[in-house]
């Protein structure tokens, strides 16, 4: 299960006049870069921060980047950080972005199938390879979702439960994904098949929308994560996590560490809004800060002129 925030990345594909494209990006990276498309690849001009390079070469092998050039392209990802320190709240950056500059170069044919497909594209190749794309269906489609990797329909959007109260934290740390999927490729398909196990109870309590039904199933989950994060070391619960965790259990609430955990963000679940505020407190006190962001049941989202 997985669920939709109103944090959104936004970019702008406008055409240029001259010989030479140019990408503008503000959030993960500050500046401009100028480039070529030879061949069907990216030829930079100039030396951008990886993350840029990576993406855009992603985007020119696998979407219609080639016919959109010259061009000039604004990738705004500031939303994703926090104000305090510039530092990633772990709120699906990457994936946003993806998403946002696919539809932007296929903005003719706005057909969210197909921007969905080919953002997993890119985001794969953005990414080595690495990670289950359920971060891509939920920027593509919006609102709460069930979500199978191994899936080519689309995922099943859920409305969101009555009387279930939630409140998402931002731990002041941020986590490194990429390397916690790393450490994760160590883990037994046994262990593996004990947390999908619960994993598939807690998506049938989701659609059930019995609240009930839904804090035990994540409680249940969320004990399992635990104890994979403890067999393989993968620190999941690191970051001031677990101490939510322990709280949460003299409680009514269930917390969890979201993402890949150790730092970025995690959730408090309650049938109550007293219990998270009075959770909310603790969590202050623990450096955690409650994040002022709701559901947005729509996904990736044209607008008026170039931007997405």
């Amino acid at each position: 299960m997985c669920v939709a925030l109103n944090c959104r990345a936004q970019v702008t594909v406008s055409k240029r006049t001259e010989t030479v494209s140019i990408v503008s990006t503000l959030g993960f990276a500050e500046g401009s870069w100028r480039f070529k498309i030879i061949d069907e690849s990216v030829a930079w001009l100039d030396q951008p921060p990886e993350g840029v390079r990576s993406l855009l070469d992603a985007a020119c092998k696998k979407t219609r980047l080639t016919s959109c050039c010259p061009a000039a392209l604004t990738i705004d990802t500031l939303a994703f950080y926090s104000p305090r320190d510039k530092k990633k709240l772990g709120l699906g950056s990457s994936s946003a972005t993806t998403v946002a500059l696919v539809a932007a170069l296929q903005k003719q044919s706005f057909d969210i199938e197909n921007i969905w497909a080919n953002s997993k594209m890119v985001h794969k190749a953005f990414q080595n390879g690495r990670g289950s794309g359920i971060d891509i269906a939920t920027s593509c489609f919006g609102g709460l979702i069930t979500y199978t990797s191994c899936d080519t329909a689309p995922p099943t959007k859920t409305t969101w439960p009555t009387g279930l109260y939630y409140q998402f934290f931002y731990s002041g740390i941020e986590a490194d994904t990429i390397a916690a999927i790393d450490r994760a490729a160590g883990v037994s398909e046994k262990s593996w098949n004990m947390l999908i196990e619960h994993a598939r109870d807690a998506a049938i309590a989701w659609g059930s929308g019995n609240v009930e039904e839904i804090l035990d199933a994540m409680e249940q989950y969320t004990v399992s994560l635990r104890k994979l994060d403890l067999l393989y070391g993968l620190n999941i619960f690191g970051a001031g996590h677990q101490d939510l965790v322990d709280l949460a259990k003299t409680t009514s609430l269930i917390y969890k560490p979201c993402g890949s955990g150790g730092g970025d963000i995690g959730v408090a679940l309650s049938k109550t809004k007293k219990d998270i505020q009075d959770f909310s407190q603790y969590a202050r006190m623990k450096g955690f800060m409650p994040l002022d962001l709701e559901i947005d049941n729509n996904g990736v989202i044209p607008t008026i002129g170039e931007k997405v």
